[in-house]
This record gives structure tokens, sequence and C-alpha cells, in this order.
């Protein structure tokens, strides 16, 4: 199915097609939140969108057609109404090449990026099923023209439309899930996110489901695009770069919180996502946290 825009229904005498602004600039760990550019319904030719090495920042982006995405290094077709979000640094694949399609975006970067998208429940690098985006629409019309209008943007206002878009987005996020995955799965999805630092094995998670470990593993997959592992280490990876813009934690307590009692472990499964270490992800991102390891 294609997904009709909302916003056209909910606001009256404007019509919402192709808006988009840029406000590029180098990512600075230094700002709470700045955001680089928003597009709203921006409709594509037949094509697809690579970039290697990203934009520097993160992206935020909903699919109202059918779309190839390159996860983990496999490129597949999701179907409409796809949300993806990419983390700093990630590269982008993206698109339709049979027919024209559209999307709705935001780029952003800040030291509260990430404490932001953890609170809300978006996980990076995962393609999600997202069933309104009336309300992604709306608060970037209100972003767009907060970016375009007569005065200069007003960042506390920038915040706030951008913290409530993705609080919205998160609990229907939510909402929608509960709604759809089967209840077994589930309770196990919400069992790794409230034991994500502790040990848990594949027969325990299988015991939660009541299910074999085989069937739970294939069942998650299905339901989740990620294997209970995975998402498991995606939690962490996202809790590990929160806590390092703390300056009170040393790299081996923040390994430490996040479950890993292994410094190594930890930094190998933090350098695999972030494509480097945690010590030069701190300098680059919170430079004044720099010193400590």
């Amino acid at each position: 199915m294609n997904y009709v825009p909302l916003i056209n229904k909910n606001l009256s005498n404007i019509m919402i097609h192709n808006l988009k602004t840029f406000r590029f600039t180098q990512a600075r760990p230094d700002v709470e939140l700045h955001i680089s550019a928003t597009g709203i319904l921006e409709e594509m030719r037949p094509a697809i969108v690579d970039r290697p090495n990203g934009t520097g920042d993160r992206l935020l982006m909903f699919f109202y057609e059918p779309v190839m995405l390159k996860v983990d290094d496999c490129i597949r077709q999701y179907p409409a109404g796809t949300l993806m979000l990419w983390d700093d640094g990630a590269g982008h694949y993206y698109g339709n090449t049979e027919r024209k399609w559209r999307h709705s975006w935001i780029h952003f970067h800040g030291r509260n990026a990430a404490a932001l998208l953890a609170e809300s429940g978006f996980v990076s690098g995962v393609p999600l099923t997202f069933a309104r985006p009336d309300i992604m629409e709306e608060y970037l019309l209100k972003i767009y023209k907060e970016l375009t209008g007569a005065y200069e943007p007003d960042a506390v206002i920038m915040g706030n439309l951008f913290h409530c878009m993705l609080r919205e987005m998160g609990r229907a996020m939510h909402e929608s899930a509960a709604a759809t995955i089967p209840e077994r799965i589930f309770r196990t999805k919400a069992f790794i996110e409230k034991n994500q630092t502790e040990k848990i094995c594949l027969r325990q998670l299988a015991a939660v489901a009541r299910l074999s470990v085989p069937h739970f593993c294939a069942e998650f997959k299905k339901w989740l695009g990620i294997s209970p592992v995975e998402y498991q280490l995606q939690l962490r990876f996202e809790l590990a770069k929160y806590l390092l813009g703390n300056r009170n934690l040393n790299i081996t307590e923040i390994a430490v919180q996040t479950g890993c009692s292994d410094i190594f472990q930890f930094s190998k499964m933090f350098r695999k996502r972030a494509g480097q270490s945690p010590s030069a992800f701190r300098s680059t991102m919170f430079p004044e946290t720099g010193k400590l390891r």
C-alpha cells in the first residue's frame, strides 16, 4: 500500500509538497541541538541515493512508497511506511529505481541528540514500519516555518519541537508495535530493553517467549528485522554513546555500565558500530571529555 500524507487533511489551505530547506554546518559537539536540513513530502525521480560516508550528522527519514535500503551491507526492498534512522558517520543508501517515490526527512546533530533518541525508543540502523507519518509531517512543517521565517530561528523553540516530535513518534511506534507484534515477541523485546546491560542467553529469552531457541530466533528476526543478540548490542551501543558525554566516567566505567566487563570486547563492539574507538568518538563528539580514558 502507499501512504497518503495526512497533513493535507489536518491543515486547511496549505499544500505540502517538496518543501525543504538546508542549513548545513560542520557537526559541532558543543551545541545542544542543530537541525541541518529538513524536507516534507519531497518527490524523487526513480533513482538511488548512495552516500557511503553519510553527511556527518544523523538522518531520520520516512518513505511513502517501497524503498531499497542497505542494512548491514545487505540491500533489499522494504515496504511503504518504512522509517529509518542513520547515525553519525553511517553511510546512506536508499531509493527506488522503478518509480517516483516520496520521503520526509530531517538532518540533525548535537550533544543532546543521542539522549533524545534513546529516551524516545529510536534505534539507528534498523528499518521500522511506522503508521503515523502525520505526526512527523506536522512537526516538520513547524520546524520548516521556524527555519525559514522572518526571524532568526529560536534554538529553544526548535529544540522543543524536535523533542516533542520524537516523543510522539516514539509513543506511536510503541503503540503500533504492541498492536502488531505477537505478544510473546513483544514480551521478550521488553525484557531485553529492561535488562539490556545484563548477561542474557538465548535459552533465557526463548523461555520468556515460551518457544524453542531456533523458533524464537526466527520469529524475533521476522518481526523486528534484527536478531535478539544484535538488538541488545545495539541498545548497549546507544547507551555507551550517551555515557561518553559524562566527563566523570572513564572508558572502563562506561564499559561496565553498559554490561561489558571486558573493555577490549566493549571497544570491539563499539568500533564495529561507530567506525572508531570509544576514546576517539569521545574526543570527536565531546572534546572537553577527551582527556578521560
